[in-house]
């Protein structure tokens, strides 16, 4: 999980909610059961580039066919009823549905989980929490954060597709040049960890190359 720096909501997802005040409409209240193309599109563009193209919790590269709009306290929530569409409350995770029989992860294995265990990806410190292993596993940095164990639980954020995702990025790194020295290791890890030229991680999971290779 990397933290997510929230920015200013797009501007027409602002007219959008202001578009019953302007037609006169004295009764309009902006609710998510009312956010229909092209206003809902374009909102979940705006997130997928606010997080650089990955899924806001396990890292993985996300598209728009295969991802969808996450609310941080959920709708079901008698404060996230008050929240639907604030975009403050909004980030973008992977996985369109949650389809029966097959395996899911993220927002969808979350559910309506959410309380003082969740770490939330816009807690600016929310990497320290998790460490990860070459075989694409990820723990708790310390064995003693029960917030990150109940995270990497209730999100299955261990999920063995994930770790096999995890450890194909890692294979990358490893098979781009047998003859890497540290110095040049580190560099590679660098630019996986950061956003290239399109602003998008790839190959994704920043916070794994950052915790392996860069922060140890």
């Amino acid at each position: 999980m990397r933290y997510i720096a929230k920015l200013p909501e797009p501007a027409d997802f602002t007219a959008w909610k202001q578009s019953g005040e302007r037609l006169g409409n004295s009764d309009w209240i902006p609710d998510w059961n009312k956010l229909q193309n092209p206003e809902k599109a374009s909102l979940k563009r705006s997130l997928m580039a606010e997080q650089r193209g990955v899924c806001c919790y396990c890292e993985r590269p996300i598209t728009d066919d295969d991802s969808h709009i996450e609310h941080i306290d959920p709708r079901s929530s008698a404060t996230g009823r008050a929240l639907t569409v604030d975009y403050e409350n909004l980030l973008c995770s992977c996985l369109r549905e949650k389809t029966p029989g097959k395996p899911f992860t993220c927002g969808h294995a979350r559910g309506d989980w959410y309380g003082p265990g969740y770490i939330s990806p816009l807690e600016p410190d929310c990497s320290s929490h998790f460490a990860y292993r070459d075989d694409g596993s990820i723990w708790p940095a310390n064995e003693d954060d029960g917030r990150a164990s109940e995270t990497i639980a209730r999100l299955r954020l261990d999920d063995p597709i994930l770790k096999a995702m995890r450890k194909g990025a890692l294979d990358g790194i490893y098979s781009a040049d047998d003859e890497l020295d540290a110095s040049k290791l580190r560099a590679l890890a660098r630019a996986y960890a950061s956003p290239n030229a399109l602003g998008l991680y790839e190959p994704g999971f920043p916070s794994m190359f950052d915790y392996l290779f860069l922060r140890n």
